[in-house]
């Protein structure tokens, strides 16, 4: 059991040879709905750093470790998820969004949202730790 809202939805996937296409949560609440297009050939690692300095600290700050984030209904307590994973078998490939939305940033800044990098991951196997604390 975890405070962490996990959203189940219904996902469809469309994949063609330099294509994927993922819907997710269509005929759902809306909470956790999206959809995200790539082009796996259009892909290029060097796009704009901006907002960053330069592309070097582009590529450090957004190369983080992962981790699940929620605050109890008070407000007064961070609650994280770590995730760890094996970096040695970390692959990426960059590729070119063809088109992106999710409902999350929609509804709280979609009109905000520039994309500064696009790369597809190769699976991965993550554990997730639960239990940290944070007052707020």
């Amino acid at each position: 059991m975890t405070d962490l809202r996990f959203h189940c939805v219904e996902i469809r996937i469309d994949e063609r040879p330099g294509w994927f296409r993922l819907e997710m949560g269509r005929n759902d609440d809306g909470l956790a709905s999206g959809s995200i297009e790539i082009d796996r050939n259009g892909g290029h690692p060097a796009v704009s750093p901006h907002p960053f300095d330069s592309l070097e600290e582009r590529e450090r700050v957004l190369r983080y470790t992962p981790s699940g984030l929620a605050v109890d209904p008070a407000a007064t307590v961070l609650r994280i998820a770590e995730v760890d994973r094996d970096e040695r078998r970390w692959r990426e490939s960059p590729v070119a969004l063809v088109h992106c939305e999710f409902s999350y940033l929609r509804d709280q800044m979609q009109d905000q949202v520039r994309v500064v990098r696009a790369t597809e991951v190769a699976p991965i196997d993550y554990v997730w730790t639960l239990g940290t604390r944070v007052a707020l």
